[in-house]
């Protein structure tokens, strides 16, 4: 223990937040996760949480002041709030629920349900763990269990909880738990939306979200989260494919995850770039890479409703129309942001078009160009998301190999060219409206994609190049150059 006392006495972050409970006199424990990693890895990681004997919020502030962090509220109503730091640490600090000790037992879980005095360590120099619910044993035996018999009941978003700190932490789960998850996962329907979406995308952001969603299933966690899931399945597709529409989805989920965690392998050269992309938040939790994964699960939920016969098999026309519509019923049903869901319509709407590049004799640079401008801010994600389907169906292999070359093909005239090509065109819009003497409006607008598309493609490299290309776009649509007054 005395490795973990030194450990913890050595963190500027801890010693601020003694610092702070001397000048107010409150007295704070460092608690839940952070006490449960540090037995786990013997590392202090970059989030930490606080109880505090007293007002909370105005413990955070003051402690946001000695460190020069950014103060936040995040739930006035249980006296929780947050503090980050210009160093990328945060911490979060929240109100003590009568004596430690019965706040502990009131948490989630066991391994959640631990604290460590600030006092004992920097005044007694102990650093003694409270473990009234002996969180220290399941630890060692990997196990994940409820603080009460009341834990899920008290608050049904646990059920999700669950299932990510078993998939993260590698834990199983015992009995009381799954019985607890299997009795409450309804009630995950009266828990709010925000709430809902942040342990949702958490599960997603880990790198075994595939298994852990199936457990969900098994559990009857993911039909309370996606009903249209339960249609799916015995819902047989002919063809090519040999699953019903579920487990085609969940293939693909797994599909995706598997190139997302081997990027090199299916990538290269380009790797790290697309990870680095994947990894950035489209809003709060929500990353790219969490986006896709959602969208392979999504992305044939319009075939359920589109199915026609045709010579014995099952054609599906206009399913991405109306699973684009479904992802826009299911973003908004999760709060998602315009922009998330914009994403999130846009992959499923466009999830067969690689296909279709993939018949043309040849893909041309037009093509490829256009491809990329339609689907602007989500063309990577599409080009994941085409792959996994193809690989969640089983098509012949050179067929399938046909197409892992075109994507990486694209892959490549992505970074080398498309987002190489100059951010403005050599010819503005304003440009144009006194060129050919036309007001504003959307035909300027198409002018100007043309000309953009035009300087991608190397028909253009400067501005007198440019003029004489729009003045034979202008003379296509008979448009007149409008003469300059000697």
């Amino acid at each position: 223990m005395n490795n973990l006392r030194d450990l913890l006495a050595t963190s500027h972050f801890i010693k601020a937040a003694f610092e702070t409970s001397n000048d107010l006199r409150y007295k704070v424990f460092l608690v839940g996760g952070t006490v449960r990693d540090l037995l786990l890895k013997e590392v202090l990681g970059t989030d930490y949480d606080f109880a505090v004997e007293g007002n909370a919020s105005s413990f955070a502030r003051a402690f946001a002041k000695i460190i020069k962090g950014s103060f936040f509220v995040i739930d006035k109503k249980r006296d929780t709030s947050r503090v980050i730091s210009n160093r990328g640490l945060q911490a979060d600090f929240s109100v003590i629920r009568g004596k430690i000790e019965e706040d502990l037992m009131l948490r989630d879980f066991t391994v959640n349900s631990m604290a460590i005095s600030l006092d004992s360590i920097f005044e007694t120099g102990a650093g003694t763990i409270l473990d009234p619910l002996d969180g220290k044993t399941d630890i060692k035996n990997r196990l994940l269990r409820t603080s009460s018999q009341n834990s899920i009941h008290e608050d049904p978003l646990r059920v999700m909880r669950a299932f990510r700190f078993s998939s993260s932490l590698d834990f199983a789960m015992d009995e009381e738990l799954s019985s607890q998850i299997k009795k409450y996962c309804e009630e995950l329907n009266s828990v709010s939306e925000e709430r809902v979406r942040a342990e949702l995308f958490m599960i997603l952001e880990m790198p075994a979200a595939y298994k852990t969603l199936k457990d969900m299933d098994d559990a009857s966690v993911l039909r309370t989260l996606f009903p249209e899931t339960e249609k799916w399945k015995r819902f047989y597709q002919g063809g090519w494919h040999i699953h019903d529409l579920f487990d085609h989805s969940m293939n693909a989920v797994c599909k995706a995850e598997e190139i997302l965690n081997h990027l090199n392998g299916y990538f290269p050269g380009y790797a790290k770039k697309i990870e680095d992309y994947m990894a950035e938040e489209v809003e709060d939790y929500v990353t790219r890479r969490g986006l896709v994964k959602i969208a392979a699960l999504l992305h044939d939920s319009g075939k359920l409703y589109t199915r026609t016969m045709q010579d014995g098999r099952g054609r599906f026309l206009g399913h991405e129309e109306k699973g684009e519509a479904i992802s826009s019923d299911i973003a908004r049903r999760l709060k998602l942001s315009r922009q998330t869901e914009k994403i999130l319509r846009g992959l499923t709407a466009n999830h067969m078009r690689i296909l279709g590049l993939s018949k043309l004799q040849r893909v041309t640079p037009r093509a490829k160009y256009r491809f990329f401008r339609d689907v602007d801010g989500y063309g990577l994600e599409l080009l994941i998301l085409s792959l996994a389907d193809a690989m969640a169906t089983p098509i012949e292999g050179k067929r399938l190999e046909d197409l892992k070359g075109l994507i990486g093909n694209l892959a490549g005239y992505y970074f080398e060219e498309f987002i190489a090509a100059p951010p403005m065109p050599l010819v503005t819009g304003e440009d144009i409206m006194k060129l050919f003497g036309i007001p504003q409006g959307k035909e300027i607008g198409r002018m100007v994609e043309a000309l953009r598309e035009a300087e991608a493609l190397g028909k253009v490299s400067n501005k007198g190049e440019a003029v004489n290309y729009l003045k034979k776009v202008a003379g296509g649509r008979g448009i007149e150059v409008t003469k300059k007054k000697r």
